[in-house]
């Protein structure tokens, strides 16, 4: 078991993202997002967990976050 750094979120979202909380927007490409770390979670310990909020303008199912996938570095 080892703790997850340099980790990121990516997922495709038709809404536009406004504000990320708990992290940090790193790209965007057309409809894909990434965010990362902004410093207050450097690393997650096995069987932990953090919060991430998302701020957008959606409109319909569509516009809301999907195709959630974790990665790191």
């Amino acid at each position: 078991n080892t703790a997850l750094t340099n980790w990121r979120l990516t997922f495709t979202c038709s809404g536009h993202v406004n504000s990320v909380w708990n992290g940090r927007l790193l790209t965007q490409s057309g409809t894909t997002y990434t965010v990362g770390d902004d410093g207050s979670h450097p690393s997650i310990a096995p069987g932990a967990m953090i919060r991430i909020g998302i701020n957008l303008n959606a409109n319909g199912a569509d516009a809301y976050p999907k195709d959630l996938s974790v990665s790191v570095n």
